[in-house]
């Protein structure tokens, strides 16, 4: 993989993106609980407080009949009072986290109920049997309801600094956590900037956890308030307060007032775990590396070739591939990482140099590797498309887990390219377990299909006779019979595969999947509109990236307009529209990327995500003001940001234009 940004949600970010909309929770079918046991990071109180029709603290007992509990009301916090002393069903059905009660026991319990639309009857969404989660809902409970922003934050700041100053309860543990994740949640829904004051208050009396997180949230709103702590927290003994520090002013905020002297000085007179960043940042805004540059360990072959593959000199790269494959006997991925990037572009010598070399480490892996290795293997063996490469393949035909589903068709396809005798003894591996008793009447139904679709794809008309006779008067038969179209049609005409995908709905979806591969492999455009309905219709998706996969291989002008309106539809579809349109496109999407960006269109992430890559610098213009914190549209603020840092690490940009 060559050298760039990886895209990771840091925890500041994940703040302002995780809390920016409330959280719709499912009704009645899923009651969602959280009790001391339970160690899941669960989300705020205030999303579950806002959420809710009513909030209700009492005992919660089994249910005399009929499954599940009930919940006997003491206290009222949100809704009807009247709700007090009444008793409320909770659909609770198995134990979890220590809520549930037994015959033997009652709990008091913290309860969320919300209103299905057009009911009146109460349901439960949440249970909380945690005191001091209870205690602390209790004290928030006027926070959460308080008209005033400015008020609440304040409230909540001081709950931080000292949890029972307002509260005046009695905390098992330190109640200080709870109330620093709804204040985290709070300034994450922040309206008036002019509360940022309350943020910078509370991170000057904060402990250092805290300071971290609240620096990071600071600096992730691209608010250049944040800038003067950054700067102070760079030279930090703390090395989690320095690395956020010097990691967000690199990225969000690029020559900024005092960010070069800043990092200067860090590079010169830094902690050695921040030198290495800082002498990358100094070095693009010099054009040449300072004069006490830090040495360098030698690239590997795989570096080099890689540097040459994304550069477009696959045959020295391929050379330097390998180079890994052959030497390389310590790291496995890097030598089906080489082989994957070297066969397409190897000579016939070439293939047969690698193929002599990885083929015991693809072996190993189609026997006993997990299902990525397996998925590399099958890979690798496909595009060999060697007859010495069989009896691996007919491993990875066995592998019929779900996991392995992409491996074992791989497994079939290449399978299907190699000799007639090779294909023969395939196809006499298959034939043997058809025969078995435990095939012919087992209920895995999936396995069977699997096992015959193999089969329809490898054998020939003899031997699909063959399986015909074997199952006429099996259970198995029934599976066999809804693959027939497609196991007398010829795999490798497009028209055939086309005419049997459209014909027959009634199809396996897996059997679907599989046509529609074959197609992509043969670059049908004719099968564009067909591929493009599977991919609207998700109820026929068994592989996920089956529709995306075949879509990219074939291209063209037609695909990438049904592909464009789809993006700028209402449909969740729309995502997967915006990844395939610019992995086919590439730079040549971006006029509709710049459209879907301004659009209601769910993709907006995914357009964002893909400026990230494509983008240029004149697309900054639109990109920053929809960056703004406070003015910007809250939900896609943290791709919009990631979008605009890296189109300028990208072009050498600073926050105000190109780096001198």
């Amino acid at each position: 993989m060559s050298i760039q940004k990886k895209f990771s949600i840091t925890l500041g970010a994940l703040m302002l993106l995780s809390l920016s909309t409330p959280i719709h929770l499912a009704l009645a079918t899923t009651v969602n609980m959280h009790s001391a046991a339970d160690k899941r990071r669960a989300q705020s109180i205030a999303e579950d407080w806002h959420n809710a029709s009513a909030v209700c603290i009492g005992i919660l007992r089994k249910a005399q009949s009929g499954g599940g509990a009930t919940l006997l009301v003491k206290e009222t916090l949100k809704g009807d009072k009247k709700t007090i002393g009444t008793t409320l069903p909770i659909p609770l059905e198995r134990h979890l986290a220590g809520i549930f009660p037994t015959d033997k026991d009652e709990k008091p319990a913290l309860v969320f109920f919300s209103k299905a639309e057009g009911s009146t009857e109460l349901q439960a969404t949440e249970i909380y049997n945690d005191p001091d989660k209870i205690a602390a809902t209790r004290c928030l409970s006027s926070t959460f309801d308080s008209s005033s922003e400015k008020e609440a934050l304040q409230a909540l700041s001081e709950m931080v600094q000292n949890p029972t100053g307002r509260c005046k309860a009695t905390f098992k543990q330190d109640a200080k956590l709870l109330f620093r994740n709804e204040f985290l949640a709070a300034i994450a829904q922040m309206k008036n900037k002019d509360n940022f004051s309350i943020v910078t208050a509370l991170y000057d009396k904060s402990d250092l956890d805290t300071k971290n997180v609240l620096l990071d949230w600071m600096a992730c709103t691209g608010d250049r308030r944040a800038l003067p702590y950054l700067i102070a927290a760079v030279p930090s003994p703390d090395r989690a307060l320095r690395s956020t520090a010097l990691t967000r002013l690199i990225y969000y905020y690029p020559g900024d007032v005092g960010v070069d002297a800043c990092i200067e000085k860090a590079y010169e007179h830094g902690f050695a775990d921040t030198k290495n960043s800082a002498l990358d940042y100094v070095s693009k805004r010099r054009g040449k590396s300072p004069a006490k540059a830090l040495s360098t360990q030698p690239k590997t072959p795989y570096q080099q070739a890689e540097e040459l593959n994304d550069a477009g000199k696959y045959k020295e790269a391929t050379a330097l591939y390998i180079q890994e494959i052959v030497n390389n006997k310590k790291d496995g991925y890097v030598r089906r990482w080489s082989a994957l990037k070297a066969i397409p572009h190897a000579t016939a010598e070439q293939k047969n140099e690698i193929r002599k070399s990885i083929l015991p480490l693809i072996s190993e892996d189609a026997s006993t590797g997990n299902y990525l290795e397996a998925t590399d293997a099958a890979d690798i063996l496909q595009k060999l498309q060697h007859d010495d490469c069989l009896d691996s393949m007919i491993k990875l035909l066995d592998r019929r887990e779900s996991l392995f589903s992409k491996a074992n068709r791989m497994a079939a396809f290449g399978i299907a390219k190699l000799s007639s005798a090779a294909r023969q003894k395939a196809a006499a591996h298959l034939i043997e377990q058809v025969k078995s008793a435990k095939f012919m009447h087992e209920s895995d139904q999936q396995n069977q299909l699997i096992v015959l679709l193999e089969l329809a794809w490898i054998g020939n008309p003899k031997e699909l006779a063959t399986v015909n006779q074997l199952l006429a008067n099996s259970p198995a038969q029934a599976v066999w019979k809804s693959i027939q179209p497609l196991a007398t049609a010829r795999k490798d005409d497009g028209a055939v595969l086309i005419e049997v995908l459209k014909n027959n709905p009634s199809l396996p979806h897996l059997a679907k999947d599989w046509i529609i591969v074959e197609l992509g492999e043969l670059k049908d455009e004719r099968a564009a509109d067909l591929i493009l309905a599977h991919l609207n219709d998700m109820k026929y998706q068994y592989d996920g990236y089956v529709a995306d996969e075949a879509l990219k291989a074939i291209g063209g002008k037609h695909v990438c307009q049904q592909l464009e309106k789809m993006a700028m539809s209402s449909d969740e579809t729309s995502r997967n529209a915006v990844d395939i349109l610019c992995a086919i496109e590439k730079e040549n999407c971006l006029p509709a990327l710049r459209k879907i960006i301004k659009s209601k269109s769910p993709a907006r992430t995914n357009a964002l995500s893909a400026m990230a890559r494509l983008g240029k610098p004149d697309d900054l213009a639109v990109l920053i003001p929809l960056s703004d914190y406070w003015t910007g549209d809250r939900l896609y603020h943290y791709w919009t940001m990631e979008a605009i840092a890296s189109i300028r690490q990208r072009f050498r940009y600073n926050v105000n234009g190109p780096i001198p």
